[in-house]
């Protein structure tokens, strides 16, 4: 099971992770993905997930990652543990 958004509109695909387990991820520092929360009604972008805050208010840990259209088949294998870790709070 996945919590996944797909936007028409843009090239990427949007999922929320627990970033305890991505933190275990050893192959995550090469990976090219980009991490979003909102603060306050505005939205921010990080490429560091230290510096990532939750994507959830009411989920702490949580972690939005936008994973790009072209990465989608080498990374989902890599976010699914972490996507399900979410999905089962």
């Amino acid at each position: 099971m996945f919590c996944v958004a797909v936007e028409k509109s843009y090239d990427y695909v949007f999922m929320v992770c627990l970033k305890s387990d991505l933190l275990r991820k050893d192959e995550l520092p090469s990976l090219n993905l980009e991490y979003r929360w909102y603060e306050s009604q505005r939205e921010f972008t990080s490429s560091s997930l230290e510096q990532a805050q939750d994507c959830l208010a009411t989920v702490p840990g949580s972690v939005g990652c936008h994973v790009k259209y072209d990465n989608v088949r080498e990374y989902l294998p890599l976010l699914r543990d972490a996507n399900g870790a979410f999905v089962e709070l």
